[in-house]
C-alpha cells in the first residue's frame, strides 16, 4: 500500500470508522441483492420419469425438471425406447457417482416422459450441464450432439456447452439422453435442466452469458490495473497477488461449468482438458494468494509460518492437476475448499493484529474480507463434494464467488481513493510550501545581487587606487620629475599596495568560485607559524606607516586544514586591525592547541566596535566599508564572508570588543592532524 501517515486523532479516527461502519451496511445489503437474483423458476416433482406439464402455464414461467429420472447405467438404450414405468431411477440434478453410487468413469442412459398441455407458445428445453459428452434424442430424433459419446475412451471427446433443444409441437415428450464420462470427476446431469418458452430459454441464457461476461470482463480490467501499481510501485507485492486472484476468478467465469464457457467457443481447438486444468489449478492456488496478498499487506506483523504451509499445501495441489487427469484431481476439490477457509482465517487474524498494532486502515481490509466471505461461502456450499446442495426455492443465487470478489475490491479501490486524497492533499500543501520558499529564495537572490553590487564597487576602488597610484608615478619618473632615489622610495609602498591587491583579487575569486559553483574543502598539511608570519609580512609597510607593532611568540606548528580559506581571513583580519588601531598602537597575536583544537587570537588596542555593530558585522549579508583611523578605506571582502569560509570548512569566528578600547578576533577550528 501508499504508505502515508495518518494525521487525524485516534478520537477522529474512532468517529470515522463508526461512520464507515453505518456506510458498509448499506453497501452490503444493495450487493447482497445483486448476488441473489428473485426467479420466478418454478420446479416440477419427476416420479418415476415422468412429469405432467398440462396443466402448467408456460407463456412465461420456467420450470426445473428435478426428480427421480429413468437411469440405465452402462447402456444406451435405443432412442425410440419408452419404459413406461421404470425402478432404475437416479436423482437429477446430481452426479450418478453420488446420488447411486455408481463409478465415476462410465457411461449411461437417462430418460424423461413429458406430458405438456394444448395450445402452448414454442417450448425448448435448457441444459446447462452434463458431464462430459452427450446425444439428446426427442420423440426418437436426435436433436443435439456435444462431444463425442461413445462406449470406448479411445471414441471418447469431452465438451463444455450450455444447451438449449427446442421441442416439437406435441403433447408427448419422450426425451432420452446418452452421457458419457472419462474425463470429469463428476459424470452425468449436474445441473437441473429446464423447460419453458423458447424465447424465455434464450433470453435467460443470454442475460446469465452477458453477465458473466460482465463479472469476467470487470475482474480482467481490475488485474490489468492491480498489476500496473504491482510494476510502478516499490512495496506493491500485494497488488501482485490480487492481481491474480482477479486473473483466477476471471479466466474461472469463462470456462467453469455454468459460466459463459467464452474462452473455449473463442478457443475451439483448445481440448477441453486443458480448460478443465486452468480452471481448478487457479482455484487450487487461490487459498495461498490469498495468504499471501494480506502477509505482504501487513508483513511486519504477519506470521510467516502458516502463509508456508499454505504456499507448500497449494503447490502440491496444483502438482497434482499437472500430472493427473480430471477426475482424480477433481476429488480434491474439498481439500482446496479447506486451504481457501484457512487463508482467509489467517488472512482475519492477520488483520486484526494490523489493527491492534496501530494500523487503522486495516479496518477497511477487514470490513471488505467480512463482508465478502460469506459469497465465498455460499460458493464453496454450492460446490462441495461431500454433501450434495438441491437449492429448490424460487430465489437463485448467481455468481458469488465474482460478487464476493467484487465487493472486497471496492472496499479495495475505497482505500486506495483515500490514498490519493490525502497524497493530493499533502502535494497541494508541499507546493504552496514550495511557492513560499521559491518567493523566499528569490528575495534573497535580490539581496545577493545588492551585495555583489556592493562588493564590486568596494573592488572597483580598492583595486584601482594602488594602480592608479603607480600609473601616477611611472608617469612623473617617465616625465624626468622623479629622481631615482625618491622613485625607489615610492615604489617600495606601490610594490606592497599591488602585493595587497593582489591578495585582494584571490580573495574575491575564490568567493565567487563559492558561490557560483560551490567550493570543495582542501584540506592539506602546512606550518601555521610561516603561514601567520607571510601575511604579517605582507602588511609590515602598512603598519610601519601608523607606527603599529606586532607581538605574536610562535611556534613551529604542521596542522592539516583549508590553508587558502585560512590565509584570506587572517589576511582580512589583519587589514582590519590595521586600519582601526590608533598610530603607535600595537597587535597582538597568539595560537592555542588543545588536542586537536586549535585558536587563532587577533587582538588589537583600536576604536572597538559595540554590540550592535559587532552583530552587523559578523551575521549581516552586506558588504561592510568603513573608514579606518587615518581615513583608510576599505580593503577586505567582509567580516561576514570570512566567518562563512570558515564555517564551510568547519571552523568559526568569534569577536569580543568594547568601544574606545579595541577589539579581538578568535578563529577556531579542528584540525585532523596536529603536528608541534
Amino acid at each position: 500500500m501508499i504508505n502515508i501517515a495518518l494525521q487525524a486523532s485516534d478520537q477522529e479516527k474512532s468517529i470515522d470508522e463508526d461512520l464507515f461502519g453505518q456506510k458498509l451496511k448499506g453497501f452490503f445489503i444493495i450487493f447482497l441483492l445483486f448476488g441473489i437474483f428473485y426467479s420466478n423458476t418454478l420446479y416440477s416433482q419427476v416420479i418415476f420419469g415422468k412429469v405432467d406439464l398440462s396443466k402448467s402455464d408456460l407463456t412465461n414461467d420456467v420450470i426445473e425438471l428435478r426428480g427421480n429420472w429413468n437411469f440405465y447405467w452402462t447402456d444406451f438404450k435405443n432412442p425410440q425406447f419408452n419404459p413406461g414405468i421404470s425402478d432404475s431411477t437416479i436423482l437429477v440434478p446430481g452426479s450418478w457417482s453420488k446420488e447411486s453410487k455408481y463409478p465415476v468413469i462410465g457411461y449411461a442412459t437417462y430418460h424423461l416422459s413429458i406430458k405438456l398441455g394444448e395450445n402452448t407458445p414454442p417450448l425448448a428445453i435448457s441444459l446447462p450441464i452434463i458431464n462430459s459428452a452427450y446425444s439428446v434424442w426427442i420423440n426418437g430424433k436426435l436433436s443435439l450432439q456435444v462431444g463425442t459419446v461413445a462406449k470406448q475412451v479411445s471414441q471418447y471427446e469431452s465438451s463444455l456447452e450450455n444447451s438449449i433443444i427446442h421441442l416439437p409441437d406435441t403433447s408427448e415428450i419422450n426425451l432420452l439422453i446418452h452421457v458419457a464420462n472419462y474425463s470429469y470427476f463428476s459424470g452425468g446431469i449436474v445441473k437441473v435442466p429446464t423447460i419453458g418458452n423458447a424465447k424465455v430459454l434464450l433470453e435467460r441464457l443470454y442475460q446469465a452469458k452477458g453477465m458473466v461476461n460482465f463479472f469476467a470482463g470487470s475482474l480482467f480490467a481490475i488485474f490489468v490495473y492491480q498489476f500496473i501499481l504491482f510494476v510502478l510501485y516499490p512495496k506493491g507485492r500485494p497488488y501482485l497477488w490480487l492481481s491474480l486472484i482477479c486473473l483466477i476468478i476471471s479466466l474461472r467465469s469463462m470456462i467453469v461449468h455454468g459460466g459463459s464457457f467464452l474462452l473455449p467457443d473463442l478457443f475451439a481447438e483448445i481440448p477441453t482438458e486443458l480448460w478443465k486444468k486452468i480452471e481448478f489449478g487457479g482455484v487450487y492456488i487461490l487459498g495461498a494468494l490469498v495468504a499471501l496478498y494480506v502477509y505482504h499487506l501487513y508483513h511486519k506483523v504477519a506470521r510467516k509460518l502458516p502463509v508456508l504451509i499454505l504456499v507448500c499445501s497449494s503447490f502440491v495441489l496444483l502438482l497434482v492437476v499437472v500430472v493427473t487427469p480430471q477426475y482424480t484431481y477433481g476429488r480434491l476439490l474439498d481439500l482446496a475448499h479447506a486451504i481457501i477457509l484457512a487463508g482467509i482465517i489467517y488472512s482475519f487474524c492477520t488483520i486484526i493484529r494490523a489493527k491492534r498494532a496501530g494500523n487503522h486502515e486495516a479496518i477497511i481490509i477487514f470490513y471488505g474480507l467480512f463482508a465478502a466471505t460469506p459469497f465465498f461461502l455460499i460458493e464453496i456450499f454450492l460446490n462441495n463434494t461431500i454433501r450434495k446442495v438441491n437449492i429448490t426455492t424460487s430465489f437463485t443465487l448467481f455468481y458469488p464467488v465474482e460478487v464476493g470478489l467484487l465487493i472486497f475490491l471496492g472496499f479495495q479501490v475505497y482505500l486506495l481513493a483515500q490514498h490519493y486524497a490525502k497524497a493530493f492533499k499533502t502535494l497541494s500543501t508541499i507546493n504552496v510550501e514550495l511557492e513560499h520558499k521559491v518567493n523566499e529564495r528569490s528575495k534573497e537572490l535580490v539581496e545577493t545581487s545588492l551585495v555583489k553590487d556592493k562588493l564590486l564597487s568596494i573592488i572597483s576602488h580598492d583595486v584601482k587606487a594602488p594602480i592608479n597610484s603607480l600609473k601616477g608615478v611611472l608617469m612623473l619618473f617617465n616625465k624626468g620629475l622623479l629622481e631615482a632615489k625618491e622613485f625607489k622610495g615610492l615604489s617600495e609602498n606601490i610594490e606592497e599596495e599591488l602585493d595587497k591587491t593582489s591578495a585582494l583579487i584571490d580573495s574575491i575569486l575564490h568567493w565567487s568560485k563559492i558561490q557560483l559553483k560551490g567550493s570543495a574543502i582542501n584540506n592539506d598539511f602546512f606550518n601555521l607559524k610561516d603561514l601567520i608570519e607571510s601575511n604579517v609580512q605582507m602588511f609590515k609597510s602598512a603598519s610601519e606607516q601608523k607606527g603599529i607593532r606586532f607581538e605574536y611568540s610562535l611556534t613551529s606548528l604542521i596542522i592539516c586544514w583549508d590553508k587558502h580559506i585560512l590565509n584570506m581571513v587572517l589576511r582580512n583580519l589583519l587589514a582590519n586591525a590595521i586600519k582601526f588601531s590608533h598610530h603607535g598602537g600595537q597587535i597582538s597575536i597568539y595560537v592555542k592547541k588543545e588536542s586537536n583544537n586549535i585558536t587563532i587570537g587577533i587582538q588589537d588596542y583600536g576604536i572597538g566596535m559595540d554590540a550592535d555593530f559587532i552583530r552587523i558585522v559578523t551575521q549581516s549579508n552586506n558588504v561592510i566599508s568603513q573608514p579606518g583611523t587615518k581615513g583608510e578605506p576599505g580593503n577586505g571582502i567582509g567580516l561576514s564572508l570570512c566567518k562563512e569560509y570558515l564555517t564551510k570548512a568547519g571552523g568559526k569566528l568569534l569577536c569580543s570588543s568594547k568601544l574606545n578600547e579595541g577589539t579581538e578576533f578568535l578563529i577556531c577550528f579542528s584540525s585532523s592532524t596536529v603536528k608541534a
